[in-house]
């Protein structure tokens, strides 16, 4: 495993985050700790990458005309 090096190194001592030595320690290992962190406590993971998407206006009008509504 290559060393974590820079900010996610600090992230990782600052955290007290074993980064182990079977992978790399890359933005995608701390997305899946956070993940296995935030769903072995409970957390709802869906609600919480909805809250963090920052869908635009845009997007908002495409996903409401693809509602099913009663007419």
């Amino acid at each position: 495993m290559r060393p974590a090096s820079g900010t996610l190194a600090a992230v990782a001592e600052d955290a007290a985050i074993d980064v182990g030595r079977e992978v790399d320690f890359t933005p995608d290992v701390l997305r899946h700790i956070a993940g296995t962190t935030h769903t072995r406590e409970g957390t709802d993971i869906v609600e919480t990458a909805r809250r963090c998407a920052l869908p635009s206006q845009a997007d908002r009008r495409a996903t409401s005309k693809r509602l099913t509504t009663d007419r």
